[in-house]
């Protein structure tokens, strides 16, 4: 048995195309030919690689809500399918620095602590979230500082796919998301 890890963005169709369809609920992975099997209701979100170790991320806003507040956040997010969560953010992050000082008083985060006892996250738990087209109910969001050669507002994890299905168009650089059924 062997564990292997392979930035999905490095994976080729035989033709040449990285065109990439992920269906965890499904337990569906392919490498398409091309992205003309994008259906047309899906949303779309454009791509980049601006980032450390030039991951996929999507520029998009993180909108929050709780019965205190109401705030959005706008930045760039990693497409991070080796973190199992649903979303981090990156304390290094202006952008994070600053909501997280303009909603100081109003969100409670909480210590996230390793089994050693030591604090490894912070976390808090809002009523929602939308992010990428996506809404999820009760959602941890975790913050860190364990991760600062990133230069993004955060990641998004794995939980963000295990509902829908997704394309990753690297060629294009589109991020396609299927509507929530």
């Amino acid at each position: 048995e062997y564990e292997v890890a392979l930035p999905i963005q490095n994976l080729f169709h035989q033709n040449g195309t990285r065109c990439i369809r992920l269906d965890l609920k499904e337990a569906n992975f392919q490498i398409l030919a091309t992205n003309e099997s994008v259906p047309q209701k899906w949303h779309s979100l454009p791509m980049n690689f601006d980032t450390y170790l030039k991951m996929p991320a999507i520029i998009t806003t993180l909108h929050i809500q709780d019965s205190k507040y109401d705030a959005s956040i706008k930045g760039n997010f990693n497409l991070d399918l080796g973190n199992a969560s649903l979303i981090f953010l990156f304390e290094q992050s202006n952008t994070i620095q600053e909501f997280l000082q303009q909603h100081a008083e109003k969100i409670k985060i909480h210590n996230g602590y390793a089994r050693q006892g030591n604090i490894i996250a912070k976390a808090f738990i809002p009523t929602a979230i939308t992010i990428g087209n996506t809404p999820f109910q009760n959602p941890t969001i975790a913050i860190t500082k364990a991760l600062p050669k990133f230069t993004t507002e955060g990641c998004i994890g794995l939980k963000y796919f295990q509902n829908h299905a997704v394309i990753f168009d690297f060629d294009n650089k589109k991020f396609y998301i299927q509507p929530q059924q």
